[in-house]
């Protein structure tokens, strides 16, 4: 497969699709950091399915030049493609996969592409093999790259009782001083998530803390118990 030719035969599918009039917005919605076509999800995904019908889909062994090829493009349309793809496979991939994520990670950053791959990819992939979780998690925590740190915080949002508590309130705690509004936020996300598996444990954690964490992780954090009632 030659993936950089079939990364403009998708450009060019979609193109002939786009919708001027989305377009700008869906651009505005991310600060006019990518260009779009103006295809929201169900649109994009339905032309894909039907981009694929008449091509071979991509061997396990060649999908991670696609996804890289896709990343290169311009248009946010075709990440968001990559994505898909890897996801569609996500119970086939190694490990391996992990150094990929974290080269995705930090090319083309922004909080969409960055809020898939934590939970839906790297967090699956880490819950399946956990002895890379350490490795990987404490060098993304420790990094100067703030897109890493909030991966290191939210890649257990979706484990609820297979939350491995101590990871994460050492990841917060560890990144409490950070004026960073992606790695508060993702902090109090990530706290918000497991309250609702553990609500104790959460009210425990942001009330010894308080003090060390922001006002915004603090806030968010207990967003979800309050409205319960728990607090």
């Amino acid at each position: 497969m030659d993936s950089q030719q079939i990364t403009a035969e998708l450009s060019t599918f979609l193109s002939a699709h786009q919708n001027p009039v989305d377009a700008p917005i869906m651009a505005g919605y991310m600060r006019n950091q990518f260009d779009f076509f103006g295809l929201k999800k169900p649109a994009r995904q339905k032309l894909c399915k039907s981009f694929w019908e008449t091509r071979t889909r991509p061997t396990l062994e060649e999908l991670p030049s696609l996804v890289q090829a896709l990343w290169e493009s311009p248009y946010r349309e075709l990440q968001y493609h990559a994505l898909d793809l890897m996801h569609q496979s996500i119970k086939k991939l190694s490990p391996s996969w992990l150094n990929l994520w974290e080269q995705l990670v930090v090319q083309k950053s922004w909080w969409d592409t960055v809020d898939y791959l934590a939970p839906r990819l790297i967090g699956a992939m880490l819950l399946k093999y956990p002895k890379h979780t350490i490795p990987y998690t404490k060098k993304w925590i420790e990094s100067d790259n703030f897109w890493l740190q909030r991966v290191a915080i939210i890649f257990q949002l979706k484990y609820k009782d297979k939350t491995n508590q101590q990871i994460l309130f050492d990841y917060i705690l560890g990144r409490a001083d950070s004026k960073e509004f992606f790695v508060q936020k993702a902090s109090g996300w990530a706290l918000r998530e497991y309250s609702k598996t553990n609500a104790e444990a959460v009210i425990h954690f942001t009330t010894s803390y308080q003090d060390l964490l922001s006002p915004l992780t603090y806030r968010e954090a207990r967003k979800w118990m309050k409205k319960q009632d728990l607090i």
